[in-house]
């Protein structure tokens, strides 16, 4: 009995291994999944045409449009000095700034007044020495066969006469004009850069008396490169320095913890391009009447001589453009469109200008089509793609 069930438990052994290396030998059948389609999602900005405007932004210094070195006229002693002849003083047109000692110059117009009186007597008598001459001759030309000569009609002595009074009348204009310029006024409305004389200083004719600007107004020269000049909107006569219509500039200055701003006009451009650098000098000019129009004046910042400002120059328009993020830009100006089936394409567009994380594509592009923000996220071109329309921050 024993041998049979150790036959038996040999036979349920040899079955239960059996079993189980068909199992493990057996393939099992894979039956097949379908794995859902990986569409990768893009950030999209509607394309909205409107009118676009070129910026160009560049720096420069104030300085005044008139700046001058005043000199004396005439020789002689400072004798009064006004208190707005000092550094930093406010003058206005017409002001005396100094009076420089006068007397000889009086004395100089007296004499030449009494040589114009003395001209002029010598004119009239000669004039009634030609008068009587003429009557002399109308009474002997029916007697005598004679021909006058000009000596005998005192012709020579009455021009004589009327040279030396003309001159007389010269002398005393010049001397009345030294005599004017004793007093030293503003010519213009401004203030005082710098004083070079002062009280009982005696000063030649010519010789310096101070440096001066004008207040009325002020420019300042704005460095732009030649491509950048293709941004201005006048085109026609840029090549000979002037522009063919006036260039709006803003600019801003810095100053008591404010940031102010001040509108100009820019009507010309500099003479040369600098050799060193490649730029040319677009001129903006600040008038007086200009500031006031923005505020009181009393409450604007005073421009001064050597502020620095920064410009922001507003060039030419494009009547239908399109504003676009610049990440949106890809290599050889292409951007990603994305069709009413949600595949992306790659399309070449016209740009205008790049201007910070903005680009103005005014080609390429029509207006309502969805436009891939970041190029760097389009997978391939014609990929279909789950568009996420997000606001266009750099748009109109």
């Amino acid at each position: 009995m024993k041998w049979k069930q150790a036959i038996i438990s040999l036979l349920v052994i040899l079955a239960s291994a059996g079993l189980t290396l068909v199992m493990v030998l057996k393939p099992r059948e894979i039956l097949p999944v379908e794995s859902p389609e990986l569409i990768p999602s893009v950030q999209c900005v509607l394309a909205q045409a409107g009118m676009q405007r070129a910026l160009l932004t560049s720096q420069g210094n104030l300085r005044s449009k008139n700046e001058i070195t005043l000199s004396s006229q005439v020789d002689g002693v400072i004798v009064e000095m006004a208190e707005t002849f000092a550094v930093g003083s406010v003058f206005e047109k017409g002001d005396v700034l100094l009076r420089i000692e006068k007397n000889h110059y009086e004395h100089a117009v007296a004499q030449a007044q009494g040589q114009l009186a003395a001209a002029e007597l010598k004119l009239a008598q000669v004039e009634a020495e030609g008068e009587v001459a003429v009557r002399d001759w109308q009474v002997l030309k029916d007697m005598v066969e004679l021909t006058p000569s000009p000596l005998m009609l005192k012709e020579p002595q009455i021009n004589e006469a009327r040279q030396s009074l003309a001159a007389a009348k010269a002398s005393l204009r010049s001397a009345e004009f030294d005599l004017e310029k004793t007093i030293i006024r503003a010519p213009f409305t401004g203030k005082l850069l710098k004083k070079m004389m002062g009280t009982g200083q005696f000063v030649r004719r010519g010789e310096p008396l101070a440096t001066m600007y004008e207040s009325e107004t002020f420019e300042v020269f704005l460095p732009i490169t030649m491509r950048e000049l293709g941004f201005l909107s006048s085109p026609a006569g840029k090549t000979a320095g002037k522009l063919s219509s006036a260039v709006e500039v803003d600019l801003f200055a810095e100053a008591g913890g404010q940031r102010w701003q001040w509108n100009a006009l820019a009507k010309r451009l500099s003479a040369s391009v600098e050799a060193n650098t490649g730029v040319i000098f677009l001129i903006a000019e600040l008038p007086r009447n200009m500031r006031q129009d923005q505020g009181n004046d009393e409450e604007m910042l005073e421009p001064l001589p050597g502020m620095y400002v920064e410009a922001e120059i507003r060039g030419k328009s494009w009547a239908e453009s399109i504003v676009v993020p610049r990440s949106a830009l890809g290599p050889e100006k292409k951007v990603g469109v994305v069709g009413s089936n949600d595949q992306v394409h790659l399309r070449d567009v016209e740009v205008g200008q790049l201007l910070g994380d903005q680009a103005i594509l005014i080609g390429g592009i029509k207006d309502g089509e969805r436009v891939v923000a970041m190029f760097r996220e389009i997978p391939f071109d014609g990929a279909k793609v789950l568009p996420m329309m997000v606001e266009n921050s750099v748009g109109p």
